[in-house]
């Protein structure tokens, strides 16, 4: 939807000149015929290998005319459209929007409407914020803005602006438009019926222009009163795209100074409160929850004294580690195992007790069954490395401390079970653990993902629901909507890195090392990252 105001444009000398290569030096219509929107030989693909979009398309919409884009679903009409507001970008060929490549800074975006067959509105915004909104991106003051939502309640006889978007008649709106004003229009419709009354029509066909003229013309060329028995004929007859009128266009010198850092920083104050808005509307989004409980299990065979070996060696199991539960059989330890309710399980032999001390006491010099009754067998599921590693250094560990207090009850000497490879002192990382060792990679995996999800939660929500689009068309660029989000999230970032600090000094029990200030910035720091990332994410 374009206005049809005149007012002179500042265009750089190098897009005039791309422009009227594109363009010949005969215009033969009167200055009225200027063309608002010019397409040429424009080709579109959103995946290598497959069938384009769009394939040596051209469209010309002159000034003050209704332009109606027919075509089936799928051929290519939302495509079009998106690329000449310069939501999306050709692949080759040439668009220009008042003699200018879509989203030029030398075109004011106030002259530009634009409409998705969606509603693509802020669900959490009133009417009136969302026309707030849009009209401070797209320049316009205050009282003009509130002024315009007064006449359009009036004129359109709209509910109370403080109802949700939803309920705006957006077909409505746009047929009192054409109505009420003189505007250009560029519609896209696969109801045939809808652009009669229309001054031009294109008809599309597998990312072609197979038509482009007025529907009364159209319906005398094969003489029937029916559009669709056109567009029928026109579909049969696969008749080459028809020739473009060329035009030259000369939109003069520049006579208004334009304040673009002025406009980005109005925009930019737009957008901050519109996060902030959505944000403080939907403040449990941020909420998140998880919860890690892994259950280990063992199997007891015959009965368990305060003599038996076997109990002794369960109570040697730290109790934070592991939890122990009993089974009365291997099979359905096994089943549990396979079901992923328990992390594995223990086997202690009945006979273990006699069986171990007679192998520790005979040097090693056993018969089969003294050899395969003094050992304790350990099954695991080990999808899970890191859990299944854990376990494992838990049993070797317990397994050690519980040999040498038996060898040392019974008088032997305790370092006769200990591995022949010993562990000294090290010289580096003294009684660190493991928390000391993985904490600060967690604690900076929790500062990059909370902004990450708590951005991306709002960011492709606007992408999903066309918001972002419509922002883009209504004047802001991708660096103005990536400062009002660091804006936002700042606060929360900041909350997040305290929390992440306190967190981490809970669990480890300890100081950090280093200025706490310094901890802060970084953190705060590696959460734009996060933050950033997701805004940058095509």
């Amino acid at each position: 939807m374009y206005r049809s105001n005149t007012y002179d444009v500042s265009l750089p000398q190098d897009s005039i000149q791309r422009y009227n290569s594109v363009m010949k030096r005969n215009d033969p219509r009167s200055p009225q015929d200027v063309p608002v929107v010019v397409v040429r030989n424009a080709y579109k693909s959103y995946y290598r290998g497959k069938l384009p979009v769009l394939e040596d398309f051209s469209m010309t919409v002159r000034k003050g005319t209704i332009y109606s884009l027919l075509g089936s679903s799928g051929c290519g009409k939302t495509t079009t459209l998106s690329c000449i507001v310069g939501v999306q970008k050709l692949k080759s060929g040439s668009i220009f929007v008042f003699g200018s490549t879509p989203g030029a800074r030398n075109v004011s975006q106030s002259r530009i409407g634009y409409m998705p067959q969606d509603i693509s509105l802020y669900g959490d915004f009133s009417i009136a914020e969302n026309l707030n909104y849009f009209g401070t991106l797209c320049g316009m003051d205050q009282y003009f803005v509130a002024s315009q939502i007064f006449y359009l309640t009036k004129l359109l006889d709209l509910p109370p602006v403080d109802r949700r978007a939803g309920s705006l008649r957006i077909w409505d709106y746009l047929i009192s438009l054409t109505r009420t004003k003189k505007t250009t229009i560029l519609l896209t419709t696969h109801y045939i019926d809808e652009a009669k009354p229309f001054q031009m029509v294109g008809v599309m066909r597998e990312g072609r222009l197979i038509a482009e003229d007025s529907p009364i013309h159209l319906m005398e060329k094969y003489n029937t009163s029916s559009l669709e028995t056109v567009i029928l004929n026109l579909c049969k007859e696969r008749n080459p795209p028809p020739q473009a009128i060329e035009y030259y266009v000369n939109y003069g010198e520049t006579k208004k100074k334009t304040n673009y850092m002025e406009e980005s920083v109005r925009r930019i104050k737009a957008l901050i409160g519109k996060n902030t808005v959505i944000m403080f509307r939907n403040i449990f989004e941020s909420d998140f929850h998880s919860c890690f409980d892994p259950t280990f299990s063992y199997d007891i065979e015959g009965e368990c004294s305060l003599e038996m070996l076997g109990c002794r060696f369960l109570r040697h199991i730290p109790n934070d580690a592991v939890e122990l539960e009993p089974y009365e059989t291997i099979e359905d330890a096994i089943t549990d195992v396979e079901n992923a309710k328990i992390r594995g399980f223990l086997v202690i032999p009945e006979d273990y007790s006699n069986s171990y001390y007679e192998w520790v006491t005979s040097g090693g010099i056993v018969d089969d069954y003294v050899l395969n009754n003094s050992k304790i067998t350990l099954r695991l599921d080990k999808t899970n490395r890191y859990i299944s590693g854990v376990i494992e250094k838990t049993m070797y560990e317990t397994l050690e401390a519980y040999s040498k207090q038996i060898l040392s009850d019974c008088g032997f000497d305790p370092r006769q079970v200990e591995s022949p490879l010993q562990y000294l002192e090290p010289i580096f990382g003294s009684g660190m653990t493991l928390m000391d060792s993985i904490g600060p990679g967690v604690g900076v995996l929790m500062v990059v993902f909370f902004p990450m999800l708590s951005t991306s939660i709002r960011f492709i929500g606007e992408k999903k629901q066309g918001t972002l689009g419509r922002s883009l068309v209504s004047g802001a660029s991708l660096w103005e909507i990536i400062v009002a989000y660091t804006v936002t999230e700042f606060t929360l970032i900041l909350a997040q890195g305290g929390f992440v600090f306190i967190v981490l000094r809970i669990m480890s029990g300890k100081d950090p090392v280093g200025s706490s200030l310094l901890f802060l910035t970084l953190s705060v720091m590696v959460g734009i990252c996060g933050m950033v990332l997701v805004c940058l994410i095509d």
